[in-house]
């Protein structure tokens, strides 16, 4: 590949996550500018995968993890021996789920910042940089052409998965979540949250609190799965759950998801929460 990468002329395209056949705290936008979004050639779409946010810088010998809060931290052996075929200088921006990368941005090759270039362009060079048949390292699935994204929309909503990404295709890299208003917007179909465990309870249960304005507030209980280390008192935990209740401030319908080493304490606040409408008698 070539220093530059390549520009996208087609304006109906879908590409399918691992093969190039033609095919984390937003608010939720209102329904009109969803429409919007899906029946545009303004933004491409993308699956929001349940990981956690991970760029992979390969420089030389080198291959380091970096997360959100611009942290050196550790990759899976399989995420660094699937970089490693990559014969050249990268910085791939992606989610980690487990041992795979679902990689999304390119922004940096061969020596050379990308973080000018239009997204879908880095997206393009993306694709040609990602070795074929690696489990580990794999591109994410993107739609262009509004009619792909509908579909897509529709059947990740049926299939219960986290929710999706919008991308402005013209716009150069911006760091951070996806926020309103900005060049990447995200819709939630199950709502999330960062919580603080304050206490150990029976049963694999651990008590959740989040900040707000006078302190902690308590945000309910939640099960660790059999297959997860119960957190530690203090820790920062992620938990799905269906909304909040106003009154009492708990979540509703929770199941936890995972430790969270790369979310300081201080961002488990209340505003995070989605709490159930209440229809007027």
């Amino acid at each position: 590949m070539t220093s530059t990468t390549p520009t996208i002329q087609s304006a109906s395209l879908h590409f399918r996550e691992g093969n190039s056949d033609k095919e984390y705290h937003a608010a939720i936008e209102p329904e009109g500018e969803l429409s919007r979004l899906l029946t545009g050639r303004t933004h491409c779409l993308q699956e929001k995968h349940d990981g956690r946010r991970l760029m992979v810088r390969k420089q030389g010998d080198q291959i380091i993890g970096i997360n959100r809060r611009g942290l050196v931290v550790a990759i899976p052996d399989a995420i660094r021996e699937a970089v490693e075929h990559i014969p050249f200088d990268v910085l791939i921006d992606g989610e980690a789920v487990g041992d795979t990368l679902h990689a999304f941005d390119l922004l940096e090759v061969k020596g050379n910042c990308l973080r000018h270039r239009r997204y879908i362009d880095r997206f393009s060079g993306l694709i040609m940089v990602i070795p074929p048949m690696l489990p580990a390292l794999r591109w994410i699935s993107t739609s262009v052409d509004p009619n792909d994204k509908i579909e897509i929309y529709e059947e990740l909503r049926a299939t219960n998965r986290e929710g999706v990404v919008f991308k402005d295709m013209d716009a150069p890299f911006s760091p951070g979540r996806p926020n309103s208003g900005g060049t990447m917007l995200k819709f939630k179909f199950v709502e999330s949250a960062s919580f603080i465990v304050s206490d150990h309870n029976a049963k694999r249960s651990v008590s959740l609190c989040l900040y707000d304005k006078h302190g902690f507030v308590n945000a309910g209980n939640v099960t660790i799965p059999p297959n997860h280390d119960i957190p530690a008192i203090g820790d920062v935990i992620e938990a799905k759950y269906l909304y909040a209740l106003k009154q009492s401030g708990s979540i509703y319908q929770p199941v936890y998801i995972g430790k969270r080493n790369d979310i300081p304490a201080s961002e488990c606040v209340v505003e995070q929460l989605k709490y159930k409408t209440v229809e007027a008698a």
